[in-house]
């Protein structure tokens, strides 16, 4: 269950960092990054798990669904 101010995440990322941290990373990811934003977080998600970095893998994936969910325009990205 995630504390307060932070939201449940399927990636287990909301022990970690709250909901608006993580769309507030996917908003940096894509104006510093634009077209190569989805390979850049991909490269970051390689590196993760290479490293065997648990906690980093669980927040990266949660910046790749929050940037696909705006992508979608299924969330805010302000």
């Amino acid at each position: 269950m995630p504390g307060p101010g932070k939201a449940a995440d399927s990636h287990g990322a909301d022990e970690l960092i709250s909901d608006h941290e993580i769309w507030a990373c996917a908003n940096t990811v894509l104006t510093q990054h634009g077209e190569r934003a989805q390979v850049f977080v991909a490269e970051r998600i390689g590196a993760m798990a290479l490293a065997g970095d648990q906690a980093g893998l669980d927040v990266w994936k949660a910046v790749a669904d929050r940037m696909g969910r705006h992508m979608r325009s299924e969330g805010p990205i302000q």
